[in-house]
């Protein structure tokens, strides 16, 4: 179960990140907090991940976060990103991974 908080600047993910119709319902509830700010940071650090949960967040991402500022701590979904050539756009758009 994904759960995903907002906490200041952070988009905190947690749980499963997978493409159930329960992430998906996590995830578009997160969006009318997201237009509040311009610079997100992404901890994932407590998510586990599996592949359809990267296109998942890949797609999500692409939608509501590659006109802003996006940086994320070291995690397993941060590391799959950079290298992932999906993530291209976003990552060209506003993505920075910290750490």
């Amino acid at each position: 179960m994904l759960d995903i908080r907002v906490d200041g600047s952070k988009i905190v993910l947690s749980g499963d990140l997978d493409n159930t119709p329960q992430a998906r319902n996590a995830l578009s509830q997160v969006i009318p907090l997201l237009r509040a700010r311009h610079e997100w940071i992404v901890d994932a650090d407590d998510v586990s991940v599996v592949p359809e949960g990267v296109t998942l967040w890949i797609h999500f991402s692409q939608e509501n976060l590659a006109r802003v500022g996006v940086s994320y701590l070291p995690s397993q979904l941060s590391t799959i990103l950079q290298y992932d050539d999906r993530y291209v756009e976003v990552r060209a758009a506003a993505g920075a991974f910290l750490g």
